[in-house]
């Protein structure tokens, strides 16, 4: 009679066996719940690995994100686009007499003059200058180019001031190089790479194309 009794009060009742159930099913959901967390977080992880413009500190950002519940926005990094800056010369425009041409130069065989050849009365022309002998220098010029640019003193002949007083700014000219493109008898087109040294230090190179006619005398050329 009494081992019956002391049995019946040790066995649990209904009530105590539904709370255990119940405690088992919620740690079981919660175990579920950590490991799919843990699981996506994982996988968010090894994707932005993957990817080579996350750096350390983004990625642990991006799983805290997730596992928030939060979005996480990856930055893009900005791809540098280098500028070149280019320093400009710009030749000057006078005193270099400029050459009018209304067709293409075409290269043609020397003329059957005594005319020196056109590489060589520029050649000349700029060997005058270096050396400041202006008076010559300033009469291989045409009277029409004179007539544009030079015209003219109270006294009706031409200006050679300005003339004299811009070369006095280049310390040297250098003749580069002279490509004759058309010789004629008594017209040719010359392209020359000049190269103005300043007196100032700066140091330009330039294309210039010569318009040239014959000299009256027969025997040189003259700036047009």
């Amino acid at each position: 009679m009494n081992t019956d009794y002391s049995y019946n009060n040790h066995s649990p009742s209904s009530s105590q066996r539904f709370l255990r159930l119940v405690i088992v099913v919620g740690l079981l959901l919660s175990c579920g719940c950590l490991v799919g967390i843990a699981g996506v977080a994982s996988a968010n992880l090894y994707s932005n690995l993957d990817k080579p413009q996350l750096s350390y500190t983004d990625i642990i950002a991006s799983a805290q994100a997730t596992l928030n519940g939060a979005s996480f926005a990856t930055p893009i990094p900005s791809t540098p686009h280098p500028t070149a800056s280019y320093p400009s010369l710009t030749p000057p425009s006078w005193p270099s007499p400029s050459a009018s041409i209304t067709s293409s130069p075409t290269p043609t065989s020397p003329g059957t003059t005594r005319r020196e050849s056109p590489k060589a009365f520029i050649q000349g022309y700029y060997d005058l200058i270096n050396k400041r002998q202006y008076a010559r220098s300033f009469s291989m010029l045409s009277d029409g180019f004179k007539q544009r640019n030079h015209c003219c003193k109270p006294d009706g002949s031409f200006d050679d001031i300005p003339y004299k007083e811009w070369w006095n700014t280049i310390k040297k000219v250098e003749v580069l190089q002279v490509k004759v493109k058309k010789w004629e008898p008594n017209h040719a087109i010359v392209e020359v790479k000049l190269r103005y040294n300043r007196m100032d230090g700066k140091v330009i190179d330039s294309w210039t194309t010569f318009n040239l006619i014959g000299d009256p005398d027969g025997k040189s050329w003259l700036f047009e």
